[in-house]
Formats: C-alpha cells, structure tokens, sequence
C-alpha cells in the first residue's frame, strides 16, 4: 500500500513545480536517475525509522530498566517531530534550495542516529529520537520536490511513482529489519544503517545536483512557529487515543466491579 500523501502531494508537484525542459535548466538522464536514488535513499532512511523500533521496544526496555511510558516516548518523539515540521521542511526546501535542506536534513539524520546508537539513558535516546524526527521533517519534503525539479512535467509521473513505491516498501519492511537487526545483533544496530546512507546520499548530491537558482523569498519565523505547535498538538492529541492503560484499568476495577 503506498504512502497516503503521496498521489495528491505528487499530483499537486507536477502541477506547480515548472518544468526544467522549458526553462532550459534540464539536466542529463543520467543525473537524473542518480538524484532519484539518492531521493529513494534519503526519504526511505525516514520511513524505516518511523516503523523500525516496533519491535525493539521490549529489548529497550530491558536494556535501560526504564517504564513503559518513557520507552513509548522513543516512538512519540519521532512522529510528533516529524509530524509537526514536514510543512516547514517543505518551505525551508522552497526557500534555501531542495538540494541543500536535503543535504542538511541527512546529516543531521545521520548525526542523530550516531547518538541514538550512544544513548547512556532512555532520556537520551528519546532527545536522540527528537532530533532524528525534525531532520527526517526536512528530508521527505525535500527529496519529493528535488524530484519534481530536475524532472521534466511529463516524466514526473513515473518518477514520482517509483520514489512512492520504495517510500511504502520500506515502511512495510521496516518491522521485519528491525526485528532481524535486534534479535541478531542488538537494538544498536537499527540505528546503525543511518550514518552510512546519509553520507551515500549527501555524495551523490554534491555530485549531481544542479545549481538552484536563488530567488528572494521571506520565511514566516512566526506563522511557522504557530503551524508547527498546533500541528504536534494534534499529532499528541490523536497519540493519546487508544484503551485505557493497566493503571487505569485496575483502578477503574477497584471502584466498581462493572466499570
């Protein structure tokens, strides 16, 4: 099954983004195929860690004798992080060049993971995480549009397409790896294929990468603060939705026998 933002957000790219072709801006096919791997690369470092630590968290726990609530935290941290900033990402990609948020959003997807893999504390980890969630919000709205502006309009579909196809590809098999990955070498090691594909892609860039054309623009510091909190409002809002926890249920029972 694919991403569920992926058709309309890829509908609206090749709608919007201007064609490079007419521009005169096209680059080989060649370059272009490079920058879709390093797309594919980037945005599935983003989706695997959004699924992957499924099912690691009893070994986290064991490993740092913390609660349940605080390992929880490892998971929440990630989504309510990239939750709240991928409309922000995608901004700052319009404004500073797609090729350079992208850049920067993989290193310091790659630099947090390195922490995560040195975590000394749940309370660690769990900032570890936090950081991880704001470079993935740079890198999956970044990758999309670099896609939609090296390729000509009426390639967009089936380039757009693959890059979906790999995103729900790696989400789905993200439990599998992880599980394979912790049971095989430890919880680390879920973290450990970061830093090496984040340095992958960042070449690849550098390389490949045509010059963005730099256009003035403003960045709304105060309308993205506001997006950003009533996003991760609701994001923490719908996390909270579910059965009610083992504390609640025993109280609950002790108060009344039909609660």
């Amino acid at each position: 099954m694919a991403q569920p933002f992926a058709e309309p957000c890829g509908r609206g790219l090749i709608e919007a983004e201007p064609c490079p072709r007419a521009l005169r801006r096209e680059i080989a096919a060649t370059r272009r195929r490079m920058l879709l791997v390093a797309c594919i690369v980037a945005s599935a470092m983003a989706f695997i860690d959004g699924s992957v630590l499924t099912v690691a968290l009893p070994k986290l726990r064991a490993f740092f004798n913390a609660d349940l609530t605080m390992v929880q935290w490892v998971l929440n941290g990630y989504v309510l992080a990239l939750a709240a900033l991928t409309l922000i990402g995608g901004a700052l990609a319009d404004v500073y060049g797609k090729a350079r948020v992208l850049q920067l959003g993989c290193l310091g997807f790659g630099a947090a993971s390195a922490a995560c893999i040195l975590s000394p504390s749940i309370e660690w980890l769990i900032t570890a995480r936090v950081v991880q969630g704001v470079s993935a919000a740079l890198v999956t709205p970044a990758s999309l549009a670099l896609i939609g502006a090296i390729y000509p309009k009426e390639e967009r579909n089936s380039a757009i397409g693959i890059w979906a196809a790999a995103s729900a590809l790696t989400t789905a098999g993200g439990p599998v790896l992880g599980g394979w990955l912790t049971e095989n070498f430890g919880w680390q090691y879920v973290f450990a294929i970061n830093p090496p594909l984040a340095l992958i892609v960042v070449a690849l860039l550098k390389i490949y990468a045509p010059a963005e054309p730099h256009e003035q623009r403003r960045f709304d510091l105060a309308g993205a603060a506001i997006l950003a909190l009533a996003l991760a409002t609701l994001a923490w809002a719908l996390s909270q939705i579910g059965p009610p926890r083992a504390g609640g249920q025993a109280l609950c029972r002790s108060r009344s026998r039909w609660c």
